[in-house]
């Protein structure tokens, strides 16, 4: 590692096989005993010293700052140290404070890693929560109220956004942390929602037409209008979004997840009436349609009149079902046929 002739990618291996051999010591000094198999993990005490491989790591990072692989195992390691670790070992430093110092430092060196933002936005959140009274800002300043944390926490938010990141679901998860991080903080339906459609115009102008993005966000505020407001009317408008889709509109998952929600919500006449719906625009996973309404009758229906008003509409449906399914396997023998002689 001291040889100033080595070229990057030799020295990466060996910084990455030191790092490893020391990882791999570390894990060995601490082992579970039949004895502490029945403790509880809290109260198992871990005084394995960790201070080596954050060493290995310092100069790592001093000497090859644009290598993803090191700054990823390194936050990696410090998450593994803080879940055992941290409550019990003396640190000379505050493991959250350091973690979010290696978060900024891995994001201005590497800046088209999505996971390395997301880490990111949770540090600064966790230094938001480790204060009393508020968080700190980029001048180290303490005791901020929520608005100026989510301000501190939007600005990285915009950094990633402005950044080329890989692709374009490392954009909709960055955003999805953001949209967490608003609900946490501020615990206000009004911000998670500006929150949502911020991130709806910004993928919309990244990707224009990539409806799938928009999908993310408009599921993410349905679970928040229902766990926050309780306000169905919302929910249920968001879920007429995502049908509008044309290609959402025709797959199981889409309504059984509408369905679901209903259902959890006890609106069983709402059930009802999306099934109607749901079988005539499902193509794929159409006899799953079918059956899961059969076994919704049979669960929740009031009296038998409905029970056997309902198994008609099923059965013309699978009628209906099977004759497609016949047409559609007469068309694929022709066709095969036809590319025999051809």
């Amino acid at each position: 590692l001291q040889e100033t002739n080595a070229n990057v990618e030799d020295l990466t291996k060996g910084w990455l096989e030191y790092i490893n051999f020391e990882i791999n010591e570390y894990q060995n000094e601490f082992k579970i005993n039949d004895e502490m198999e029945h403790t509880n993990i809290e109260n198992i005490k871990d005084d394995r010293n960790p201070f080596r491989v954050i060493c290995l790591f310092e100069r790592a990072i001093a000497q090859i700052p644009s290598n993803l692989q090191i700054w990823s195992q390194y936050i990696s390691f410090l998450n593994n140290v803080g879940n055992i670790s941290y409550p019990y070992y003396d640190f000379c430093f505050n493991l959250i404070e350091w973690k979010y110092r290696v978060h900024q430092m891995a994001v201005k060196n590497i800046t088209y890693s999505s996971a390395l933002y997301i880490g990111l936005i949770y540090s600064t959140e966790r230094i938001a929560n480790k204060k009393t009274n508020g968080g700190i800002d980029n001048n180290n300043n303490e005791n901020l109220d929520s608005n100026k944390i989510l301000m501190n926490i939007k600005e990285i938010v915009n950094k990633a956004t402005a950044s080329r990141l890989q692709n374009a679901m490392d954009y909709v998860n960055v955003l999805l942390s953001y949209c967490g991080i608003v609900k946490r903080i501020s615990n206000e339906i009004e911000l998670v929602r500006n929150a949502c459609k911020y991130s709806c115009d910004l993928i919309s102008k990244l990707y224009p037409g990539w409806n799938t993005g928009l999908i993310y966000f408009y599921k993410y505020q349905i679970s928040v209008e229902i766990s926050m407001e309780k306000n169905v009317k919302k929910a249920r408008e968001l879920w007429e979004l995502i049908l509008s889709d044309p290609q959402y509109i025709r797959t199981y998952n889409a309504w059984k997840e509408f369905i679901n929600m209903e259902r959890m919500l006890g609106n069983y006449k709402e059930c009802r009436k999306l099934y109607h719906r749901a079988v005539t625009k499902v193509q794929d996973y159409s006899s799953a349609l079918l059956d899961e309404w059969e076994n919704f009758e049979r669960e929740i229906a009031e009296d038998i009149v409905v029970l056997d008003r309902s198994n008609v509409i099923i059965k013309n449906q699978r009628d209906v079902l099977n004759k497609r399914l016949a047409i559609e396997y007469q068309e694929r023998v022709r066709m095969e046929r036809k590319r025999k002689f051809d």
